[in-house]
C-alpha cells in the first residue's frame, strides 16, 4: 500500500465514490479545498506541484493551495505532481475529528514517520483546519526526543497563532480547534510510530 495505505484511505475520505470516479487530484489542488483529508495528505508527503512553463523547482502542494485559495491559479496547467516516498522504512496516519464520520473534517492530521537511522526518526506533519492555510511541518528526533510524544508535538505544532489567524467558526472555536490539532497530531504520530515498530 503506497503511504501505508493513507493516500488511498484520505481519497475515500475527501469525495463520495461518483465524485472520485470524475474527478482528479489536479482538480482537488485547483478548487482550493485545501482542508480535504487527501490534501492534507498530500501536505505531508511532501508533494511537489509543477506548472507548465514553469522554470525553477516545484512548488510545495500547501504552497499551490495557498495559491488556488486567493484564485491565482487561474489561467494556470499542471502538469505534474509528485512526491518522493521515503527509502527507509516509514509508515503514515491520518486522524481527524468531524461533526459524524460522514461529514468533512473540522480539523485533520497526517503524520509520516521515516527511521533515518537506528537513532533518528524524521516527523513530517500537515494540519488542515486549523488555519485558513494549510500547514506543514517536518522535523528530526532522536529516540528519546520521542519517548515523550507530548514534547514532540509541541516543536512541531505552530501554537504560537494568534486567534487571529486561526479558523474560528460554528464548527468549533479557534480554542477548539488548536486544542484538537494537538490531540490528533499526537495520535497521528503515535499510530504511525506504532506501525513502523
Amino acid at each position: 500500500d503506497v503511504a501505508s495505505g493513507v493516500l488511498a484511505a484520505a481519497a475515500r475520505q475527501t469525495a463520495g465514490l461518483h465524485t472520485r470516479n470524475m474527478g482528479t487530484i489536479g482538480g482537488l489542488l485547483a478548487s482550493a479545498d485545501l482542508h480535504a483529508p487527501l490534501s492534507i495528505v498530500m501536505a505531508a508527503l511532501g508533494s511537489r506541484v509543477k506548472m507548465y512553463e514553469q522554470s525553477g523547482e516545484m512548488l510545495l502542494w500547501q504552497d499551490v493551495c495557498a495559491q488556488a485559495r486567493q484564485n491565482s491559479l487561474r489561467e494556470h496547467l499542471i502538469t505534474s505532481i509528485s512526491f518522493t516516498l521515503p527509502d527507509q522504512p516509514y509508515s503514515m496516519a491520518y486522524t481527524q475529528v468531524a461533526r459524524t464520520p460522514a461529514d468533512r473534517p473540522i480539523v485533520g492530521v497526517a503524520g509520516l514517520v521515516s527511521r533515518q537511522s537506528a537513532d533518528m526518526l524524521e516527523i513530517s506533519v500537515a494540519i488542515g483546519g486549523l488555519t485558513h492555510d494549510l500547514g506543514a511541518v517536518s522535523e528530526a528526533f532522536n529516540r528519546q526526543q520521542v519517548a515523550n510524544l507530548a514534547e514532540c508535538v509541541h516543536t512541531l505544532l505552530p501554537l504560537k497563532y494568534s486567534d487571529a489567524v486561526l479558523i474560528s467558526d460554528h464548527l468549533g472555536s479557534s480554542e477548539y480547534r488548536r486544542s484538537m490539532s494537538s490531540i490528533l497530531t499526537e495520535r497521528a504520530i503515535a499510530s504511525a510510530l506504532n506501525s513502523l515498530a
